[in-house]
């Protein structure tokens, strides 16, 4: 089997969408697939990690404007122009797309280049031309989908069909107290609202009170993209429990060691309700917010808000109560590790897209 993946990586864009689509790769080649890539070449800081992970990677002109915020919509006709000399030289079995703003049109412009296509979504915005569709995220909301994909197009829907990676699935979910001496603060590979800033501002607040006594470690993964690395260095003074990191390579063991965790409404709400880690979670854009209120809704999190709504006196009280709450600490883990099943689909990906 041959497959192509099509995501992205960018300051602005994140590397959420490369990750998980890293694991399924992963997961496919495990089970004996070829797996490429196609991504533009506006990653940045993030492009010697991409490479890192050993597996082709063909790269697409990079868009002039890439880094402004918001970046400008992609011409899904020119986008798929550029992956159709990749795709012909070497036509694949499966074409998944992971990438806000390509639909139908991009799809229907390939076609013949791919027997069948997967696209990965978020949004249910875009009428997408495709055989599975699959979106992780809560509420689960079929409807939504009706008249954006065609009505042979099996939908694979919730938390079951969460793409984690293998080093997440080794490690085994850690039964927490609620007492927090492990702290770990992590906004994905570019938080481009600068949530790690304002937690580190809400925390020096807290330094002056007993609410951080309890702590023996604070750990801030920024990510290897974060547009605030200078500012984060100099915030970071004056907090003798905390390392501050670009990344780590071992991010999943750095969760399990963790007992409680601060950060996005991403994909990592995922790998935190596996690894049974409470979470403070922020939304740092608009299509995070409704997966992050129904998380709450079903005391899965303690959804903090927006992040353009809080400020670090909030937050600071914020973190106080949850620090001073470890029944509630408990609930949540509890119940955000129960939604995500046994993740059966990345166990075995493969036998999913033969059956297809």
């Amino acid at each position: 089997m041959r497959v192509a993946i099509r995501c992205d990586v960018s300051p602005v864009l994140g590397a959420g969408h490369w990750m998980r689509c890293l694991a399924l790769a992963r997961a496919l080649t495990r089970d004996g697939a070829e797996v490429s890539f196609l991504c533009r070449a506006e990653a940045g800081d993030f492009k010697p990690v991409m490479q890192a992970a050993g597996l082709p990677i063909h790269w697409l002109p990079a868009e002039p404007s890439a880094v402004a915020d918001p970046p400008p919509p992609l011409n899904p006709l020119d986008d798929a122009d550029a992956c159709a000399s990749p795709l012909a030289a070497q036509p694949v079995d499966w074409l998944i797309l992971d990438r806000h703003g390509l639909g139908a049109a991009w799809q229907a412009r390939l076609r013949g280049l791919a027997r069948w296509r997967l696209v990965i979504d978020d949004l249910a915005e875009t009428e997408q031309e495709c055989d599975l569709l699959l979106n992780p995220n809560l509420p689960i909301d079929a409807g939504a989908y009706r008249f954006l994909v065609p009505a042979h197009c099996r939908l694979l829907l919730g938390p079951e069909y969460a793409l984690l990676g293998e080093d997440f699935l080794r490690c085994q979910p850690r039964l927490r107290d609620g007492h927090v001496r492990r702290l770990l603060i992590s906004f994905g590979g570019s938080d481009p609202p600068g949530a790690s800033l304002l937690t580190l501002a809400a925390l020096k607040r807290l330094q002056a009170t007993s609410a951080l006594d309890g702590l023996e470690r604070i750990l801030l993964v920024a990510g290897p993209g974060n547009l605030h690395w200078p500012a984060l260095r100099t915030a970071a003074q004056g907090l003798p429990r905390l390392r501050l990191v670009r990344q780590v390579r071992a991010m999943a063991a750095q969760l399990q060691a963790a007992d409680l965790v601060i950060g996005a409404a991403g994909g990592s709400l995922w790998e935190r309700g596996w690894l049974g880690v409470p979470a403070l979670v922020l939304a740092l854009v608009p299509h995070q917010r409704p997966v992050a209120e129904d998380l709450a809704a079903r005391d899965a999190i303690e959804y903090l808000g927006p992040v353009e709504q809080l400020d670090a006196k909030q937050l600071a009280a914020r973190i106080a109560a949850a620090l001073q709450a470890p029944g509630r600490l408990r609930e949540i883990a509890r119940n955000a590790r129960k939604l995500i099943g046994q993740a059966a689909f990345i166990r075995a990906p493969r036998a999913l897209l033969e059956a297809a």
